[in-house]
């Protein structure tokens, strides 16, 4: 959820852009349910989100820095 509102998008914006259900990201994003997912869908959500794909793996701690590319 940290990047997906980084970046301004609703959990049903980031999903229809990944091609996924909004019941399925947010289940991703949840941090009390176990859920599994593909390399592809990885790759997939960090390219959808302008960052490297393993920024998702890392804790909130060490986040990767979004460039705003708006120039705000």
């Amino acid at each position: 959820a940290f990047y997906r509102k980084k970046n301004q998008m609703t959990q049903q914006m980031l999903a229809e852009k990944a091609n996924i259900s909004k019941s399925y990201l947010s289940k991703i994003e949840s941090i009390n349910t176990k859920t599994t997912l593909s390399l592809f869908l990885l790759y997939n959500l960090a390219r959808t989100l302008k960052i490297e794909p393993d920024c998702l793996l890392r804790p909130i701690n060490e986040a990767c820095f979004i460039e705003n590319k708006s120039g705000r």
